[in-house]
């Protein structure tokens, strides 16, 4: 049952672990949103560096949603589905999903002239997982929404859905006062703007984008804010200020290699506006060319056939304006029938799924049934058999509990009393200690020296929580013991204002090996409350800690006035303490299994050794 707990605790232990492990890398991933784009490949590059070793990076699905991230900022398309493809999620992933489920969407391009049905639903049913369980991240879903629902309205004109979800997005933003993520979301608001015609709203939230644009000073955003304007001119009836805007930006993207379709679009738009028909028939064919060539769906160039349709009558060429037309309702007839393509499939799923779901449950039904009677045959042998197993094994606890209860109560008593006799004595040499401690306290403070005062006070509560912490336990560490140790020395040399040095010679693991808490200490401060005092040289006081035969020999020499550990006209409460403790601890079973030595050092040396040696006690 102990093991059971230990392997729960540890599964526990492991899992609230990992889950905040991925917090962590979800939290990464969103400040990403604030990081200039030409900077985002070094800082995901020392985030893999610092966070993922190489062991955790084969089967650690936040690792390749993490490179992922890395490639697309690279943009290298081609290894992004590798990447998706190798992320295993678990159940209570469900940030790490979101994630997933967003790169997988942008991954796929599928922004088409209208938001596939299947997509949108799967889209709307993540979101309702991921506002379920209070997702950090839900806001890349609303923006993935606000994104679809835009491609609908540009088809219905309806932009509501839209700016709902575009305002959920920065409602949601963990970043949302930062400029970046604010001038993206003004940038949005003004194309929703433009679409809809509505020159009141632009103005607004082109007044809020274009001081954060221009503060960053990146050509992405200020290319869109170029585009932005021409639309306004174009709206405004200021036709040439937009050619030459547009002009501008196209060449701008051009020679960063960032021309698409739909800026195309925008010229081939500008162009007809300005009565150049030549030049809008021409990026009209341009747009659908690009379509093709980057291998986007045929229904993308809907709009783009609408524009050449439309420059073609008004130039008066109406043959290639009539086969314009035609690829336009072409396209809109297989756009419907893919919409109904879609809903159909929709329900085909959903009545098979039914229809396997009533079968399951009738197959189901029979072997219920089936192992009713079964189970029923076999209940009465089996409940004969369990009722007398349950007697023997009743008889044997009962007889087995009234053979160790006694000897159980004898051993519980035995060692709550030499629990309590070890920690009892443990306790009495903290007040030695802490009466020595505040005395050296109130004559810093006495001196007027503050700033001393309040360093020694500051160690002087490290020392007490480290003896707080260790005095809970029967046994600690060679390693705490050393630590606690050093805290006190280092206590002392700002009492004495570093009078004297102090040393640590092993070459044992000092995690390896076990032994009674403060056992040490006592000697030390003694060793320093009077082997160093009214000493006019630099005083040593050196630990050596060795393994002989099996025992654990502690040995503390100072070079002090030889006066002794301990002083000769006082009762030494210390050595008679920690004499009980060893014979408590190691000298239940057998005398002189452990022990210590006090002894000035042999003339002309001077000072005092100490040797305690108890038992080995292995970690």
């Amino acid at each position: 049952m102990r093991i059971l707990l230990i392997a729960l605790f540890s599964f526990c232990f492991s899992t609230a672990l990992a889950q905040k492990a991925d917090a962590e890398i979800v939290r990464f991933i969103m400040s990403l949103d604030t990081v200039k784009e030409n900077q985002q490949p070094t800082t995901i590059k020392q985030f893999i560096a610092e966070t993922f070793s190489s062991q955790q990076r084969g089967n650690s699905p936040a690792y390749w949603l993490t490179k992922e991230r890395l490639l697309k900022a690279e943009k290298k398309k081609d290894s992004i589905a590798y990447a998706l493809n190798a992320v295993q999620l678990k159940d209570n992933q469900y940030e790490l999903a979101v994630l997933h489920f967003v790169e997988s969407l942008q991954a796929k391009n599928e922004y088409k002239s209208l938001a596939p049905h299947q997509t949108v639903k799967a889209l709307l049913q993540q979101t309702q997982i991921a506002e379920q369980h209070h997702c950090r991240n839900v806001y890349r879903l609303y923006d993935e929404l606000a994104k679809y629902a835009y491609l609908n309205a540009l088809s219905f004109g309806n932009y509501t859905e839209s700016k709902k979800y575009v305002q959920q997005y920065i409602d949601h933003h963990p970043y949302k006062q930062h400029p970046r993520v604010r001038q993206r979301y003004y940038d949005i608001c003004c194309m929703i703007a433009l679409s809809e015609k509505n020159i009141n709203d632009f103005e607004k939230y082109y007044a809020l984008a274009a001081p954060l644009a221009k503060k960053m000073n990146e050509p992405e955003a200020l290319n869109r804010l170029r585009q932005f304007e021409a639309e306004y001119y174009k709206l405004t009836g200021k036709n040439a200020q937009s050619l030459a805007i547009m002009q501008q930006s196209f060449q701008v993207a051009k020679k960063r290699h960032n021309l698409s379709p739909q800026l195309l679009l925008n010229m081939s738009r500008t162009f007809l506006q300005n009565k150049q028909y030549d030049s809008a028939i021409y990026y009209s064919r341009e747009a659908i060319a690009m379509n093709r060539a980057i291998g986007a769906d045929p229904a993308n160039s809907f709009n783009y056939y609408r524009a050449l349709n439309e420059a073609y009558k008004k130039k008066g060429d109406y043959r290639n304006a009539y086969y314009a037309l035609d690829t336009v309702l072409t396209l809109f007839a297989a756009r419907e029938k893919s919409i109904q393509a879609d809903k159909n499939n929709e329900l085909l799923t959903q009545f098979q799924t039914e229809k396997k779901d009533l079968q399951i449950k009738a197959l189901k039904m029979d072997n219920e049934l089936s192992e009713k009677r079964i189970s029923q045959q076999k209940f009465l042998i089996i409940a004969i058999v369990f009722f007398l197993g349950i007697i023997l094994v009743l008889f044997y606890l009962f007889y087995n509990r009234r053979l160790l209860k006694a000897k159980n109560k004898q051993l519980q008593a035995e060692n709550k009393q030499l629990l309590l006799e070890q920690q009892t004595r443990q306790l009495q040499l903290n007040p030695h200690f802490i009466y020595n401690a505040i005395a050296n306290l109130q004559g810093l403070i006495g001196d007027q020296q503050t700033e001393r005062a309040n360093s020694y006070l500051v160690a002087f509560s490290q020392f007490i929580r480290k003896q707080l912490e260790l005095n809970r336990e029967e046994t600690i560490t060679l390693q705490e013991e050393i630590e606690a140790i050093e805290i006190y020395v280092k206590l002392q040399q700002m009492r004495y204002e570093n009078r004297f040095t102090f040393h640590v010679k092993t070459d044992l693991d000092t995690e390896a090996y076990l032994l009674p808490p403060m056992l040490i200490q006592p000697f030390v401060e003694n060793a320093i409350e009077h082997g160093f005092k009214n000493i006019n040289y630099q005083g040593i006081l050196t630990l050596t800690i060795e393994e002989k035969d099996n025992k654990l020999h502690l040995i503390l020499i100072d070079n002090g006035n030889g006066k002794g550990v301990f002083n000769p006209h006082k009762k030494s409460l210390s050595k008679l303490i920690t004499q009980e403790r060893l014979d408590l601890l190691f000298n239940t079973q057998q005398k002189g299994n452990a022990y210590f030595e006090a002894a000035p050092l042999s003339p002309p040396e001077m000072g005092y050794r100490v040797i305690i040696v108890i038992p080995v006690i292995p970690s």
